[in-house]
């Protein structure tokens, strides 16, 4: 099997946009959220010739090949014959007889057909109900267990939705965060646990359930959206210390993804739930975000509930967030 053959014949009959939906152009490379697709920038392959790399896990590779092995958790070898199935390619990276490359599409096999044939099954990720928590080794890597787990649910059954998994240093690397999605469900045959993001938008809220308990009991505080994991768990930590920092008692929200992906989550869930204190991370991003989110709440609330915003002081430095400030507190206080 000719391995640098077929990622050559690969690369002359990608479409990108279809391979990694979400993803966008920049210069020679296609850029995207993880080795799925989506919208972002921590993965990116280089559109010549097929050296990828993923800076959110430190998973690299220099082929096609590699690329879709690790997507589909297969051997190389695997990989590449289930590849040439679906473009119409022999082992040695040739088209096959009665294909040709303008009539190969992606997801049939044309292999001595004249006309289309079903090709292989998709081999996306598709979600199913846990039969319960997933294993330890699940949120270890190289040795290293996750520093926060946060649980995101269902709303329409309080199921679990997915996991984020963050480690405060890479383990893979010792430099920078990692974080990865903990999802169950099928992918290539596996049922089990993936470290995959289920499909599609509406992504569910992290803290949503505390927040509609609340409103059940008729607790009125008001909720306290956040960007990211590590500041919903340092506000649900230290209720106190936000309570000194905001005048009241709040119930932390935040969804997943950065300041560049509120717009998956559905919003919608938190209609009649104001008020809202809605704290932005200290740069651009974070505001536009934190902004987007407040017009969609008022768009969503009949009442126009009230929505006040945590005012970014100018001695911040870029990036601060309410994590940031609630470590700096304790450390003044000695806790």
């Amino acid at each position: 099997m000719d391995f640098k053959a077929i990622n050559r014949e690969l690369l002359t009959r990608l479409d990108w946009p279809t391979f990694l939906p979400g993803g966008h152009r920049a210069g020679r490379e296609f850029q995207a959220a993880d080795l799925t697709g989506g919208r972002g920038r921590s993965f990116c392959v280089n559109m010549t010739n097929g050296a990828w790399c993923d800076n959110a896990t430190g998973e690299k590779g220099r082929d096609i090949i590699g690329l879709v092995a690790t997507r589909w958790n297969c051997g190389q070898g695997e990989a590449a014959r289930r590849l040439c199935d679906e473009y119409g390619l022999d082992p040695g990276g040739q088209t096959r007889s009665g294909s040709t490359r303008e009539d190969s599409q992606p997801g049939l096999s044309l292999v001595g057909a004249k006309s289309p044939q079903p090709g292989p099954p998709d081999r996306g990720f598709t979600q199913l109900i846990p039969p319960g928590k997933p294993p330890e080794s699940a949120m270890i890597i190289n040795g290293r267990k996750a520093d926060l787990a946060s649980h995101y649910q269902r709303p329409a059954d309080w199921q679990t939705a997915f996991y984020i998994l963050r480690w405060h240093v890479n383990p893979l690397t010792g430099k920078g965060k990692l974080i990865l999605p903990l999802s169950y469900g099928e992918l290539c045959g596996v049922v089990g646990w993936h470290r995959r993001l289920p499909p599609g938008p509406g992504r569910p809220l992290l803290g949503l359930a505390e927040v509609w308990q609340a409103r059940r009991e008729g607790d009125a505080r008001p909720v306290l959206i956040v960007e990211g994991e590590k500041c919903y768990q340092a506000a649900a930590d230290y209720p106190f210390l936000v309570a000194e920092i905001v005048d009241c008692f709040c119930i932390p929200v935040t969804w997943h993804g950065g300041g560049g992906a509120w717009h998956w989550s559905d919003w919608r869930m938190l209609d009649g739930c104001g008020p809202f204190i809605l704290w932005p991370d200290a740069d651009p991003t974070g505001l536009k975000a934190i902004q987007g989110i407040a017009e969609t709440l008022a768009a969503y609330s009949e009442n126009r509930e009230y929505i006040e915003f945590v005012e970014i002081k100018e001695d911040w430095p870029p990036k601060f967030d309410l994590a940031d400030l609630i470590e700096l507190e304790r450390n003044r206080n000695g806790c």
